[in-house]
C-alpha cells in the first residue's frame, strides 16, 4: 500500500519545551534558562502570542483585536508591554504599572514585576514567574495557584 500526503514544518513559536544541553530546541527558538523560547527572553524583544516583538515596537494586548505588535508611539486599546523581562531592562524590573495597563522598565524591584521564567524574578519575597491568564508574558509571585 501507497500513501501520499502533504507535510509541512509545524509552528511551535507559542509552545514551551523544556530545553538543555542534551534536549535542544526547534531550529526557530532558543534554550533561554532552561525553556525554548522563540525570541522571548531575548534582550530587545518583547513577546506576544506566538510573534516576538522588536526594539521599535511594544505588544498590545488589545480588548477587541488581541495580541499585536505596534511601534511604540501607537496607542493601544488595552495593556502595552515594551518590556517582558529583565533582559530588556539592562537588568532592572520589567513592572506593570498600578492600573495595569502599562508595562515598562522600572527600578530593581517593583510590586507587580513581569517575567517568562525565574530568573526575571528579582524581589526575594516574589520568586515564582507565574504564567497563565491570557497574556504572553507572567507575573512574579509568591506562589503560583492555577
Amino acid at each position: 500500500m501507497f500513501l501520499i500526503g502533504c507535510y509541512s514544518d509545524p509552528d511551535y513559536g507559542a509552545t514551551r519545551f523544556k530545553c538543555d544541553a542534551a534536549h535542544a530546541c526547534p531550529a526557530d527558538q532558543r534554550c533561554v534558562d532552561g525553556a525554548c523560547t522563540g525570541g522571548a527572553g531575548v534582550a530587545g524583544t518583547v513577546a506576544c502570542g506566538s510573534a516576538s516583538c522588536a526594539a521599535d515596537q511594544k505588544c498590545c494586548s488589545d480588548f477587541l483585536g488581541g495580541l499585536a505588535c505596534v511601534a511604540l508611539a501607537d496607542s493601544c486599546a488595552g495593556t502595552e508591554a515594551a518590556c517582558d523581562g529583565i533582559e530588556d531592562c539592562n537588568g532592572n524590573a520589567c513592572c506593570a504599572s498600578l492600573a495595569g495597563f502599562s508595562i515598562a522598565c522600572g527600578a530593581a524591584t517593583c510590586d507587580d514585576q513581569i517575567c517568562l521564567d525565574a530568573s526575571d524574578c528579582t524581589s526575594d519575597a516574589a520568586k515564582q514567574c507565574c504564567l497563565g491568564g491570557g497574556d504572553p508574558w507572567g507575573h512574579c509571585k509568591a506562589t503560583c495557584t492555577h
